[in-house]
């Protein structure tokens, strides 16, 4: 099973590489049915099922400070791709240093 981790105190860069080598590494882009014709939905590569995201929120620091998570309180809304059938729940452990 692959799972999708983020680290506490990653920097947005490195939030949204770990992102897109999942997605590239286990999904594929094609055309479902109810689509409009230029549309596309994300499958699992392995099983073909449809992609799930897990909606969650994290919170944003100022990289400035270094690893001392210190910022505003704001959060950003991600949504953390999955398989429902080949993939544990992605988990994320903090925050996102920008």
């Amino acid at each position: 099973m692959a799972k999708l981790e983020i680290p506490e105190r990653v920097l947005a860069h490195d939030f949204n590489k770990l992102i897109h080598d999942f997605l590239s590494s286990f999904t594929v882009e094609r055309h479902a049915p109810g689509l409009g014709v230029d549309e596309k939905q994300l499958f699992c590569n392995r099983c073909q099922a449809p992609l799930h995201a897990l909606n969650t929120r994290v919170s944003l620091h100022d990289a400035r400070f270094g690893d001392d998570c210190a910022g505003d309180g704001e959060t950003i809304a991600v949504s953390l791709p999955y398989c429902k059938n080949c993939d544990e729940l992605p988990t994320i452990g903090g925050c996102i240093h920008v």
